[in-house]
């Protein structure tokens, strides 16, 4: 189950865009009107604001999936509903004014994996061990490690399904479309890697 659209979860969120907007808008005819105001000035103004706006551009996708994982001889087969949310690193978020166009360079992604807290949202369907007479029990330790390597094929899973491609292209048109239609400037939201930094998880 995907959640659809861009999380602009609120009445409230929209609400802090409008005022978020308002500021870069506001800081865009300050320094427009004011000579003695370097580009580079106005440009640090406008990232401080943009990444307000960044903030509130995330993904949020819920996955139930089976889980096959062996430690030695030791084996598992279970299920687990994990929830994952795509949102961005607002250190790396640049803004360039231009020829009266803001320039939006859109940041590498953050994605962030949590186990459902629903119940039985973690449930064990067998184990077994391959050594005749060995035993099956798995310690928490043990089955730990086994959610923790579902959670790193879980994020593998977020690139390779498109979730990160579409959680990057939404984000895009949202800052292109919010800032754009309120400053009255032209946006163009440069998008280094539209697939994501994979690399960087």
């Amino acid at each position: 189950m995907i959640k659809k659209g861009l999380t602009i979860l609120s009445i409230l969120r929209w609400l802090t865009i409008l005022v978020v907007v308002g500021l870069i808008v506001y800081a865009i005819v300050i320094f427009r009107h004011s000579p003695e105001a370097p580009a580079a000035k106005m440009e640090r103004a406008m990232v401080t604001d943009l990444t307000q706006v960044m903030e509130l551009c995330s993904m949020e996708f819920v996955e139930d999936l089976p889980i096959r994982g062996h430690i030695g001889s030791k084996n598992i087969f279970a299920r687990i509903k994990l929830n994952g949310n795509i949102s961005f690193d607002l250190d790396s978020a640049k803004a360039e004014i231009r020829n009266d166009t803001i320039y939006v360079t859109l940041p590498p992604e953050r994605v962030r994996v949590t186990e459902s807290t629903d119940p039985d949202s973690y449930q064990v369907i067998d184990t077994w061990n391959d050594k005749l007479f060995g035993s099956d029990n798995l310690t928490t330790a043990e089955e730990n490690s086994i959610k923790r390597a579902a959670s790193r094929n879980f994020v593998r899973s977020a690139y390779s399904k498109g979730h990160v491609k579409r959680a990057r292209k939404e984000a895009a048109q949202t800052v292109a479309r919010v800032v754009g239609s309120f400053s009255g400037a032209p946006v163009v939201v440069i998008d280094p890697s539209p697939a994501g930094y994979p690399s960087r998880q």
